[in-house]
């Protein structure tokens, strides 16, 4: 089974939060990680913010920077073109989500033509609910 994060589930895996055992057991379990390509402004953007406002030391964020660009490598990354933005654009509408949140149901979306057996995490209610509408949640 191939596991998709979006940012929000996989910033879990650098930033203790509820639900960041779960998401890391489901990591085990999974032959192979997904994410789009954005995950990584986005989770360099998270770490950065946390570091802002004072929830890491100014080491602690430098660790996990340097950690997650290594993991990094290893993740199955949905690349953006402009077909995926077309198809992001009809989803954002189909189900009023953000804009990055449209990029990331439209790349597992397109994850899932090539591998039937994928798995959608998200700890965005909104996004959690248009991953449901599109048959990438139970």
């Amino acid at each position: 089974m191939i596991l998709y994060l979006d940012t929000s589930s996989l910033a879990k895996l650098y930033i203790a939060e509820s639900d960041s055992k779960k998401i890391a057991e489901n990591v085990r379990e999974a032959s192979a990680v997904a994410t789009s390509i954005i995950a990584f402004i986005e989770m360099k953007s998270a770490l950065a913010r946390r570091h802002r406002e004072g929830t890491f030391t100014k080491k602690e964020w430098q660790i996990l920077l340097q950690t997650f660009v290594k993991d990094w490598q290893h993740f199955v990354r949905v690349e953006v073109d402009e077909e995926l933005i077309d198809q992001a654009g009809f989803l954002l509408e189909k189900h009023a989500l953000k804009a990055l949140d449209s990029i990331h149901l439209a790349s597992a979306l397109l994850l899932r033509t090539k591998e039937k057996n994928i798995r959608f995490l998200t700890s965005d209610e909104r996004l959690g609910l248009a991953a449901r509408r599109e048959k990438l949640l139970e």
